[in-house]
């Protein structure tokens, strides 16, 4: 693999946040069978872009680096990709915990 086909971490991640469901990412990756498969079931009804989402934001430089550019460690993902991806599901914990303490959360 040569400089020009390096692919960077940060923006596999932006790429599957943004248009996952598209496997834009995927196509990004390498991997355009799985791209076109993403392509036409919307990204796994959403399930394969949920797990792509933290995959790619909990994964180590060196992981993807091994992975997808033959061992070279381009730019890391930081701890916004993981802020991105937890805040939702910290947010949907929170509801589930106050509706089931019988708060009511509209006005």
């Amino acid at each position: 693999m040569n400089s020009k086909t390096l692919r960077n971490h940060a923006t596999a991640f932006i790429l599957n946040y943004l248009f996952g469901f598209l496997g834009v990412h995927k196509f990004y990756l390498g991997r355009p069978v799985v791209g076109v498969l993403y392509l036409v079931t919307f990204g796994f009804f959403g399930v394969g872009v949920l797990i792509d989402s933290f995959a790619l934001a909990f994964m180590s430089a060196n992981s993807f680096a091994n992975k997808y550019n033959d061992g070279v460690v381009t730019e890391r993902v930081g701890i916004w990709a993981r802020i991105v991806v937890l805040l939702p599901v910290v947010w949907l914990g929170v509801v589930i915990l106050l509706k089931m303490a019988g708060v009511e959360l509209s006005d």
